[in-house]
Order: structure tokens, then C-alpha cells, then sequence
């Protein structure tokens, strides 16, 4: 089954938060890992 593109878009930015959120998790710890940290480098806005 393919994807719509605005699909493809959801799921790319869904991957780009998670990823991010892992790195400033590994990084920060939970106490200091920042919502607006985790989404400029997902490259969302908060």
C-alpha cells in the first residue's frame, strides 16, 4: 500500500521527532531534555 504524500510527510516528521527526542534524552537525561531543544533539531515547531 503506498503512502499519500502528506503521509510520507507525517511520517518523516513523527521518525525526526523521535530521533531527536532520543538524542537529547541520551544527552540531557530526563530532567534536563527541553521540549524546544528536541524540536529545533527535529526541525518542528513546538
Amino acid at each position: 500500500m503506498n503512502l499519500s504524500s502528506s503521509e510520507e510527510k507525517r511520517s518523516d516528521t513523527y521518525l525526526r521527532i523521535l530521533d531527536a527526542a532520543a538524542n537529547v534524552f541520551s544527552e540531557a537525561g530526563f530532567s534536563g531534555a527541553r521540549m524546544d531543544e528536541i524540536a529545533d533539531r527535529a526541525g518542528v515547531n513546538k
